[in-house]
């Protein structure tokens, strides 16, 4: 065996090692408490109002969502009444031009590779990882990030369960 796919075979197992013990449990555990924002934002509002979940979370690579920031906000509220509690903390984000430092709700391991455009074409398109965002005010976690649940998942839509379709093992 080459010393390079030694090295990567030896450097994989203690990685699996390491996150064996963990794999019991989430990643992040799901939070049936609503995360909330630095600046108040309804989904169920914006999706009352038409808005496509690529409104606010542009894929400009087809891989990463966006998130949107005060700029993106900005766009459709500028006129908005600043004295509303609704709108209070967007235009002090503006005004201090800060950016927003959205909580994340959803969090995966760095050596896990995820890519919305190949999940896309899945039944229930954001719903089946994100749940029923359009009937949200605030978010929570509603699906494990485990390697357990994604495994399942990918099992459920005959997906392939290879090791190296979600980990990158440098081939």
């Amino acid at each position: 065996m080459a010393p390079q796919k030694l090295l990567l075979a030896v450097l994989l197992f203690a990685t699996i090692l390491e996150v064996r013990p963990d794999e019991k449990k989430p990643v992040e555990p799901v939070s049936p408490k609503p995360v909330k924002q630095p600046v108040e934002f309804s989904h169920k509002r914006h999706a009352e109002l038409g808005l496509e979940c690529g409104a606010c979370h542009p894929m400009a690579d087809g891989e990463q969502a966006g998130i949107p920031q005060t700029a993106d906000c900005l766009n459709c509220h500028q006129s908005s009444d600043d004295s509303k509690p609704a709108f209070r903390a967007l235009f002090e984000h503006a005004k201090a031009k800060k950016p927003i430092a959205w909580t994340r709700v959803y969090l995966l391991p760095y050596f896990v590779f995820f890519g919305h455009k190949g999940h896309q074409g899945a039944k229930d398109g954001c719903e089946t990882c994100h749940g029923p965002v359009a009937t949200r005010d605030l978010l929570s976690k509603e699906r494990e990030t485990s390697m357990k649940s994604c495994v399942e998942c990918h099992k459920a839509n005959q997906a392939s369960i290879s090791c190296t379709f979600c980990h990158e093992l440098n081939q």
